[in-house]
């Protein structure tokens, strides 16, 4: 476990980089290539995920290793908004909340694989990742 924090940690900038250019560039792909619209929350995914793929280039390119706390933040809200995204989609016992008004809406599953992989799992996983990694980062730092 501890090589595995220890890559991670090494690492750590580029994992965040690469999982930013994956979103970034799917979401772009799905909508640009896939004519897919995004709804509300899908915009609120994207307004917190592509920051922290800049942020990240930024890093890497300048070599700052003290941005964890910042996608530590943007991921702590990335992760419930992209879940309840995803519950809103599959299951029926989440309120509508602000997607229940006229436009598309978020429940609309546009895309799926596997019965239950969508836009905002993917989404989720991409936030939640990053979100653990900066705990750990940020632990390891004040170590």
């Amino acid at each position: 476990m501890k090589q595995i924090i220890a890559l991670s940690n090494k690492y750590y900038l580029y994992i965040v980089f690469l999982i930013g250019l994956g979103a970034v560039f799917g979401s772009l792909f799905f909508s640009e290539v896939e004519d897919l619209n995004p709804c509300v929350l899908c915009w609120y995914q994207r307004i917190l995920m592509y920051p922290m793929f800049l942020v990240s280039l930024v890093a890497l390119a300048s070599k700052d290793t003290k941005v964890a706390k910042y996608f530590l933040t943007f991921s702590a809200i990335g992760a419930p908004i992209a879940l309840y995204h995803y519950l809103l989609q599959k299951t029926d016992f989440v309120p509508k909340g602000i997607c229940g008004g006229t436009g598309l809406t978020c429940s609309f599953i546009d895309w799926e694989i596997l019965g239950f992989v969508t836009i905002p799992l993917l989404s989720f996983l991409a936030f939640t990742t990053i979100l653990i990694l900066s705990i750990i980062k940020i632990r390891s730092e004040s170590e």
